[in-house]
C-alpha cells in the first residue's frame, strides 16, 4: 500500500511539474526536435543523391548563371528567349523546393507548424512527409495554445508586480493573478516588443529595422505571410529569434484577450442600449 501510495504520490508530481509553464517549455523543446529530426529522415531520404548536402545559395547561383547563358547566346527571338528562360524558372523551382533539409530548417518548419505562423519557407515532397505534418499539428497546435495561455498568465502576473500602479486597470484577473492591464499598456507593450525585433533582426538578418519590426508583428500575430523569414546559417541566430518570437506571442495573448474583453463589452453596452431605446418607446 505504501508503495502504490508514494508511487501514485510521484506521477502526480511529475504531473504537476510537466502542466507548469517551465515543463511545457521542455515538453514543447522535446516535441520540436522530435519532429525536426523525422521530417529530415523523411524528406531527406526521398532525395536524389545528387542533390544531397546542396544549398539554396549554389541553387540559385546556378540559376543564374543559367539565365545568363540564355540572355548571351543567339536565340532566334524573343518568344525563344521567354520559353527557354521559363523553363529553368520552372527547374530552379522544383530543386529548391526540394532541396535537403537541415536541423534548422525542420526545427523552424515545427515550430512554424503549431504555432500556426506557416512562412511556407519549407514544406514536405514526400507523402509520408505531409502525413506527418498533418499528424504533428493535430497534438502539437493544442500543445502550443496551452503553452501560450500559461505563458500569457505568467506575463499577465509578472507585468502586474512591475509596472506602476498608473499604468494598470485595477481589477483583478479571475485568476487571481494580479491588476489586468489595460489594453493600451498591453498594445504599448506589443509595440515595444516590435520595435526590439526590428532592433534584434537589423543585427542578426541585416534587415531594416522598419522590416524587422514588420516580421515580428506579422510573426507573433500567426498571419506570417512568409515574405521575410529568419536566416538558417547560425543556430544561435534562429534561437534568439524563436525566443523573442515566443515572447510576443505571449504578448499578443495579452493583448488579444484585451481587445475580446474591451469588444465583447462594447456590444453588450450597445445591445443594452438598444434594449432600452426599445423598451422606452
Amino acid at each position: 500500500m505504501k508503495a502504490a501510495s508514494s508511487s501514485g504520490a510521484t506521477v502526480s508530481l511529475a504531473v504537476k511539474h510537466l502542466a507548469s509553464l517551465r515543463g511545457l517549455t521542455v515538453l514543447l523543446l522535446l516535441y520540436t526536435c522530435l519532429g525536426a529530426g523525422v521530417m529530415m529522415q523523411l524528406e531527406n531520404s526521398q532525395l536524389p543523391h545528387k542533390r544531397r548536402g546542396l544549398q539554396v545559395e549554389d541553387v540559385d547561383r546556378n540559376f543564374l548563371y543559367k539565365l545568363y547563358e540564355i540572355r548571351t547566346s543567339k536565340l532566334v527571338s524573343r518568344e525563344d528567349f521567354v520559353a527557354a528562360s521559363k523553363k529553368q524558372i520552372a527547374k530552379w523551382q522544383e530543386i529548391r523546393s526540394a532541396l535537403e533539409w537541415s536541423f534548422n530548417s525542420a526545427f523552424l518548419y515545427c515550430f512554424t507548424l503549431y504555432t500556426t505562423i506557416g512562412y511556407g519557407h519549407a514544406h514536405p515532397v514526400s507523402a509520408a512527409g505531409k502525413l506527418f505534418s498533418l499528424l504533428y499539428s493535430v497534438l502539437g497546435i493544442p500543445l502550443f495554445l496551452v503553452f501560450a495561455g500559461r505563458l500569457s498568465a505568467r506575463l499577465q502576473r509578472w507585468l502586474s508586480s512591475k509596472l506602476p500602479s498608473a499604468l494598470l486597470a485595477g481589477k483583478r484577473t479571475s485568476e487571481g493573478g494580479g491588476d489586468s492591464l489595460p489594453l493600451w499598456t498591453s498594445a504599448v507593450l506589443l509595440t515595444a516588443h516590435s520595435l526590439a525585433g526590428g532592433v534584434l533582426y537589423a543585427a542578426t538578418e541585416d534587415w531594416p529595422v522598419g522590416d524587422g519590426a514588420y516580421f515580428s508583428l506579422v510573426s507573433v500575430s500567426s498571419v506570417g505571410l512568409g515574405d521575410l523569414t529568419p536566416g538558417l546559417d547560425s543556430r544561435a541566430k534562429l534561437g534568439a529569434c524563436l525566443l523573442h518570437l515566443t515572447l510576443g506571442i505571449g504578448l499578443c495573448g495579452l493583448l488579444m484577450d484585451r481587445l475580446n474583453s474591451w469588444l465583447d463589452s462594447a456590444l453588450q453596452e450597445a445591445a443594452a442600449t438598444e434594449d432600452h431605446k426599445g423598451k422606452a418607446e
